[in-house]
């Protein structure tokens, strides 16, 4: 099978599952948790896993025991949320999600940046030394341009 081509069983039938966990494709051992394994044993992403052995994207790779005790705390979770559970509507959500439109790109690349990591686009004079310097936009009222000058201006004032 080419890499890509996803048939569902995967590149050597379907996923193995016995009373020690999943049957790893890459190196024959058998995990709980297939998708941490590959990542920490193999150093490749769920979906790359699912990728390259030709499993459906959305094919679980977690044992039938972590599944149960999944599904056990989500019901444990919700069980007291009453409004919650009034107000959902599976049917509508996938409605929904169904015809929405793709992201814009100016949204897509909004979504992927990391916020506080940023700048605010403001030059601000460091009280301390005079440099002056573009604070994070996580930063609120940033008055020193690092922590050196910071500590500088704060033993000044203590002493």
């Amino acid at each position: 099978m080419e890499l890509g081509e996803r048939d569902g069983w995967g590149r050597y039938g379907v996923v193995d599952e016995g009373a020690e966990g999943l049957l790893c494709h890459e190196c024959g051992e058998r995990h709980p948790h297939l998708g941490l394994h590959a990542w920490r044993r193999h150093g490749i992403t769920a979906r790359r896993y699912r990728e390259i052995h030709g499993l459906h994207l959305r094919r679980g790779l977690v044992s039938a025991e972590i599944r149960e005790k999944v599904t056990e705390n989500a019901a444990a979770s919700y069980a007291g949320k009453s409004a919650f559970q009034a107000a959902r509507d599976p049917a509508a959500a996938s409605r929904a999600a169904a015809a929405a439109p793709g992201m814009s790109a100016a949204g897509l690349a909004a979504s992927r940046i990391k916020h506080g990591t940023g700048r605010k686009g403001t030059v601000v004079e460091c009280q301390w030394c005079g440099s002056l310097f573009c604070p994070l936009s996580s930063a609120r009222n940033r008055k020193h341009c690092s922590r050196s000058c910071a500590g500088k201006h704060t033993r000044s004032q203590t002493g």
